[in-house]
């Protein structure tokens, strides 16, 4: 785990700065202009987005909310939770993965909120605690949130996703098995689930999971973290297990519409779920520890253009609605 801990932040401090560089270049005058949501918050700035914080476990946290054109509380809008990798800021996952632009195109609201820096084996950097062993209340921290969101922006509870890059979607995978009873399903990029999740895993209800990865991905191996995370395949077969799925995913080979982007994509689909529950993941030949079609991060390898990960997940998250969400609390 140590040597994958101290390959992320080199490699993640490398695409940080990159990233970070285009985001000052980019102009937010371009961007949809938004109506100001009647709860006693500010406005948001020209692009939709709102920069917040909430007091938990002694801690001020903090998250960017991404309202789509023309939001209106009464509308009652899904919420897509979307976790930054270690290392880096909820504002560059922001810019890296173009989620904003899905978001405004299919309705939705995005949250992107910010990890506490910690020092761990590799250093100090922000992260999720998705079985780091750091003692921060990231599980309870995202639960307020959605109380929070609930209470600013009326958001459906019953359609609460949650997506994640690198440590991100290792988060993603803790919170499915850790906050069931809120999280209708979940969209994990270039993660795993960590070993020691196995036994701490109580699914309240059958959460759908959607996968991407990439089979030249350095940092969080296809193969899997030994002592620490299972592999792509163990990761997906797991909750595929849970919902009595067959033992083998049907895959498919997808259309290379990019050829020049040396990679190809297969579907790898779980069939005869319980209840109809998708099982599926993505995978990407030749690419790295990246997010299919996000913006390009070549220090951390190819990045795959024939599928959009961010469009992908919000098509496979819309039809998904939890059969008995938790009741929100009015927070004050």
């Amino acid at each position: 785990m140590k040597q994958y801990l101290e390959l992320y932040t080199a490699l993640i401090k490398i695409v940080f700065m990159g990233v970070f560089s285009f985001s000052l270049a980019c102009s937010s005058d371009d961007a949809p202009a938004t109506t100001a949501p009647d709860t006693g918050i500010p406005m948001p700035d020209a692009s939709g987005n709102l920069q917040q914080s909430l007091s938990h476990d002694g801690e001020e946290r903090s998250y960017i909310v991404h309202l789509p054109p023309n939001f209106s509380k009464a509308q009652t809008l899904p919420l897509m939770i979307s976790l930054h990798g270690r290392g880096t800021t909820n504002t560059v996952h922001m810019q890296y993965t173009k989620l904003n632009a899905v978001a405004d195109a299919q309705n939705f609201v995005v949250v992107y909120p910010l990890g506490l820096v910690r020092n761990l084996q590799s250093g100090t950097a922000t992260h999720w605690n998705a079985q780091f062993g750091t003692g921060v209340d990231d599980i309870g921290f995202i639960d307020k949130l959605i109380d929070q969101l609930y209470t600013d922006f009326g958001i459906d509870l019953q359609k609460v996703y949650v997506s994640g890059f690198s440590n991100g979607g290792f988060m993603a995978y803790t919170l499915a098995c850790e906050l069931s009873d809120r999280i209708a399903a979940i969209a994990p990029v270039s993660a795993l689930l960590p070993i020691s999740q196995q036994s701490n895993c109580e699914l309240q209800h059958a959460v759908p999971v959607l996968h991407f990865h990439g089979t030249a991905d350095v940092t969080v191996p296809v193969s899997g973290i030994p002592n620490f995370a299972l592999s792509v395949a163990e990761s997906t077969r797991f909750f595929a297990k849970q919902y009595n799925c067959e033992v083998d995913p049907l895959v498919t080979q997808l259309t290379d519409t990019a050829p020049d982007d040396g990679s190809t994509v297969a579907k790898f689909e779980y069939q005869s779920c319980d209840d109809k529950t998708a099982v599926v993941y993505y995978m990407a030949t030749n690419a790295g520890h990246t997010w299919p079609d996000a913006l390009e991060a070549s220090q951390l390898g190819i990045t795959n253009r024939d599928i959009n990960a961010s469009a992908i997940m919000w098509e496979f998250f819309k039809p998904i609605t939890h059969p008995n969400p938790r009741k929100g609390t009015l927070l004050k």
